[in-house]
């Protein structure tokens, strides 16, 4: 039986149980609460079937420029300018991984970002999550780095400007 899946908008504090145990699960609880995370132009999505929120997406109105990047001194760059959003914490728990999910949460951030005259999404994306991304129509930038106990990341970015 296929049950239907609804992406809908979520508070920051129900993302925070799955990125807890999904995306930072031997760290402190407060590593899941993002900078940004409660600001009025932050967005966030949740998939659910039925009443079961089974993966999250945060869209947050920043620019990179606190990011370290091999671009960083390049101020043209897309993910430089104030119509620049930031997707964090996307994650769909194990059972659900590969039906589409994650695709969907990431349109929801697309079509919100789009609506708010954006113009670029960008993001660190773990290593395990590159390919699920350059799916997506996302670049990557530079070579992956490590970043201190959370692994090996991409960042990554996607014009919003045509088609998705």
């Amino acid at each position: 039986m296929n049950r239907l899946i609804q992406i809908r908008q979520i508070s920051a504090a129900d993302t925070r149980p799955l990125r807890a145990a999904i995306l930072r699960p031997h760290h402190p609880a407060e590593e899941s609460v993002y900078p940004l995370d409660d600001h009025p132009d932050s967005r966030h999505f949740g998939a659910f079937i039925d009443d079961l929120l089974i993966g999250t997406a945060s869209l947050l109105h920043q620019p990179a420029t606190s990011e370290p990047l091999p671009a960083n001194d390049d101020p043209a760059a897309p993910w430089m300018t104030d119509r620049a959003w930031r997707l964090r914490g996307m994650t769909v728990i194990p059972e659900h991984r590969g039906a589409s999910i994650g695709a969907r949460l990431f349109n929801a951030l697309i079509d919100h970002a789009r609506s708010q005259r954006g113009t670029c999404l960008w993001f660190n994306a773990r290593d395990t999550a590159i390919g699920f991304y350059r799916r997506l129509g996302c670049e990557g930038v530079g070579q992956p780095r490590e970043l201190p106990g959370h692994g090996a990341y991409l960042f990554m970015w996607r014009s919003l400007n045509g088609l998705s």
